[in-house]
């Protein structure tokens, strides 16, 4: 297993807490090397192993593992048990593993045989696949007609102008609407005078001129005037007294 699965009430438990921590580091990696063999928490024979052998394999001393713990521990046979390690996890994924080789899950097989005429379970799931398959196949044929139908627009929905803009030629593509709704969106703003001062701006900023949105360009150059006030007196906030005093 490339990952530990420890239940956090085992960091809570009796055993855990009572033990040193040297103990609870010990426990740890001998966790880790037991997940990394599937070794189902015990290591066999490891009663005989040396000093340089703990360190290399476990990352332990043969000293921390002579020392008396409820967390490993020999058992008659020489072997050392680790305590609550997780064979049950292990278990699970040896089965994923297995079946993943064989292409998913092991199919049922059938433990009775069904009367004459009848269907088995497995040919009933296998014919409502093949049925929902085909159902789905018309639908998607269908609603793939729809899309081209609705696909192809006609000459009424295509815009008939872009709005651009350029050294030489200035504003094009803006509409009467398009005065119209930017006048009752930015009522503070000239909009006329507001176009001439981004071109204005544009020719005196040429590596910023290179847009492709020029309709977000405009609506948000005229949101920042409106915020500041836009171009009537009015509008603007005013200044102290002291300051038209000068």
């Amino acid at each position: 297993m490339n990952y530990l699965n420890i239940h956090t009430d085992l960091l809570r438990s009796e055993e855990y807490l009572g033990a040193e921590p040297v103990e609870r580091a010990t426990w740890l990696n001998l966790m880790g090397w037991c997940a990394s063999q599937e070794n189902g928490g015990i290591i066999k024979d490891a009663h005989d192993w040396t000093d340089r052998k703990w360190q290399q394999l476990c990352g332990v001393t043969l000293r921390e593992i002579q020392t008396p713990s409820k967390l490993y521990f020999f058992n008659d046979g020489g072997n050392l048990v680790i305590w609550s390690y997780p064979a049950d996890k292990e278990k699970e994924v040896k089965t994923n593993r297995k079946n993943g080789k064989k292409g998913g899950r092991p199919r049922k097989e059938e433990t009775q045989k069904k009367p004459g005429g009848f269907e088995s379970e497995n040919q009933v799931v296998s014919n409502r696949k093949t049925d929902l398959k085909t159902e789905w196949l018309e639908i998607a044929e269908t609603e793939g007609k729809g899309r081209e139908g609705k696909g192809k627009k006609s000459k009424e929905d295509v815009p008939t102008q872009t709005l651009v803009w350029s050294v030489t030629g200035g504003w094009a593509g803006i509409t009467d609407q398009d005065l119209q709704d930017w006048k009752e969106a930015f009522p503070a703003c000239d909009i006329k005078r507001q176009l001439a001062l981004m071109t204005e701006w544009l020719k005196s900023n040429p590596a910023k001129a290179k847009k492709k949105q020029w309709r977000r360009f405009v609506t948000g150059w005229l949101s920042r005037s409106q915020e500041r006030g836009g171009d009537i007196q009015s509008n603007r906030p005013e200044k102290p007294q002291a300051e038209r005093c000068l």
